[in-house]
């Protein structure tokens, strides 16, 4: 049978068939990921073992030719160009799921193994940025393409470095379970440097993924807080963010600037305990269009002997709409590409791993 769908993938390429991408998850093609991981190439030998969700890359059959990552952006510093050794890649099919997989590695393997990649990788030198996507910079082309039909089950990557490498420190985009958010610019200063301000955002959802409740259905809790004040304010919320930041200098207020196009706001009054807080819970409306979207928020707060204007502005943040807990994906590694068993990227079986983009024809 396997032999039979190859010859038909191979008789749909030669057919005109153009190549494609799918990226894993979906949300990470526009977005960057909402963790970073440094499984595989930031040690200086492993073993990293991914699954995939094969009905994630098509309905009937993928016909595999290369896979990719990318440097983490957001999480990390910059990162130097590395050479790594004896770095192989084999891929199979397997009847395990995300959620049946094992930290033992020959439990997970039950399908013919191929080898699709046997040299080493050039993991490119990057600067990291407060913002956007690292590029798709690290690639692992097959030797021979592989074919994956969904019905039989998922797909199994098997990668392993025997070393001697060395040490690059070198991170990948990861995504987990949940949205993402990110800081936009830094608070305005207030009258005692000790009294720290600043927009925060909790998202604890159905599992512990970070920021798992920004999925659709679920809800996030926006809070501004101080060190010693117990200011009064609004909240701001709005779709789109200023390219360039306003700056308040020329009516008042030095070093304060809005980073959010306002839709809405709404009135607060903070309260005390280990800080003073005020908090505004948002439900997200359970629409799967709104994947990937992002929304903004900010704060301004009263304080008449910070500046003439009389107020100060907090950082602003960028929350975006993540995928729901059923990640199609999942990894389990170690730092010995010998040892029998490793463990997983996420604990209490949260999914997720590495960002990863296929090429290929996916039918």
């Amino acid at each position: 049978m396997r032999i039979h769908l190859t010859l038909l993938a191979c008789l749909c390429v030669a057919a005109g068939l153009s190549a494609q991408t799918r990226t894993v998850p979906a949300i990470a093609d526009f977005n960057e990921g909402n963790d970073l991981t440094s499984y595989p190439f930031g040690r200086t030998a492993f073993r990293a073992q991914q699954l995939f969700e094969s009905a994630y890359l098509a309905p009937n059959v993928s016909v595999l030719t290369a896979i990719e990552y990318r440097a983490d952006n957001d999480n990390s510093s910059a990162k130097p160009a590395v050479l790594l050794n004896n770095v192989s890649f084999d891929l199979s099919e397997t009847t395990i799921t995300s959620g049946t997989m094992s930290t033992t590695y020959a439990s997970n393997v039950t399908g013919p193994v191929t080898n699709v990649f046997a040299s080493s990788v050039s993991l490119p030198a990057y600067a990291s940025t407060s913002g956007g996507i690292a590029p798709w910079g690290i690639l692992i082309p097959f030797n021979v393409p592989f074919t994956l039909t969904t019905a039989n089950g998922n797909l199994l990557v098997d990668a392993t470095a025997t070393g001697a490498n060395a040490s690059s420190g070198y991170t990948l985009d990861s995504a987990l379970p949940g949205g993402a958010t990110r800081f936009l610019g830094q608070s305005g200063p207030t009258v005692n440097p000790l009294d720290r301000l600043q927009l925060l955002v909790s998202a604890n959802g159905p599992t512990q993924g970070r920021y798992s409740g920004l999925i659709p259905g679920g809800s996030v809790i926006v809070f501004a807080q101080a060190s010693l004040t117990a200011y009064s304010g609004a909240m701001w919320f709005g779709l789109t963010k200023y390219p360039t930041p306003i700056d308040l200098t020329f009516v008042g207020a030095p070093n304060n600037y809005v980073y959010v196009d306002n839709l809405i706001d709404q009135a607060f009054t903070m309260t005390g305990g280990i800080a003073y807080r005020a908090m505004i819970t948002l439900p997200i409306p359970n629409v799967t269009g709104i994947l990937g979207v992002s929304a903004y928020s900010q704060a301004v707060v009263a304080s008449p002997a910070a500046n003439a204007l009389g107020f100060v502005t907090t950082n602003g943040l960028e929350l975006t709409i993540g995928e729901a807990g059923n990640h199609p994906l999942r990894m389990v590694r170690g730092t010995d590409p010998l040892a029998v068993t490793g463990s997983f990227n996420y604990t209490s079986g949260i999914l997720g791993g590495p960002v990863v983009r296929f090429s290929g024809t996916f039918f």
